[in-house]
């Protein structure tokens, strides 16, 4: 039964007044997945690399053409195992705490604070990273000694 064409009209206004939310939603639902995926390599990796000392798993979590923004290490992975290879050989007890992550969609911001066997805390850091394929393509760092 073909309804009059006032009723056909509304219909279609109703229909795309519903598709907009469901379309928005959609999209905001796969930010929202894509931020969560990028907070738990980072995570995954404090926990592996940084406090387990596991230098290899860097190869799971960060990019070879790893960009470093921090003038202590030199650019790319292998650059980043090295580097804290030897801290950890020089700092067995090395650790690092995370307090707070905050994701926004490739970037992933981490507060953290390196604590000594006794919990002390050595430094204040705030890493910043971009992920890109699910993995860590760009670095920066700010540092609060204690």
């Amino acid at each position: 039964m073909l309804k009059p064409a006032y009723l056909q009209k509304e219909a279609a206004v109703e229909r795309e007044t519903v598709r907009l939310p469901l379309r928005v939603m959609y999209k905001a639902g796969r930010t929202d997945i894509m931020q969560e995926k990028n907070k738990e390599v980072v995570r995954a990796l404090y926990k592996e690399f940084f406090n387990d000392h596991i230098v290899e798993s860097a190869d799971k979590y960060v990019r070879e053409d790893y960009i470093q923004h921090n003038p202590g290490v030199d650019q790319g992975r292998e650059a980043l195992k090295s580097a804290f290879a030897q801290k950890f050989i020089e700092h067995p007890d090395f650790k690092l705490d995370i307090k707070m992550m905050v994701a926004d969609g490739d970037m992933v911001w981490v507060y953290l604070k390196n604590v000594d066997p006794e919990g002390n805390t050595r430094c204040r850091v705030v890493d910043m990273y971009r992920l890109k394929d699910g993995k860590l393509a760009e670095h920066w760092d700010v540092l609060q000694p204690c």
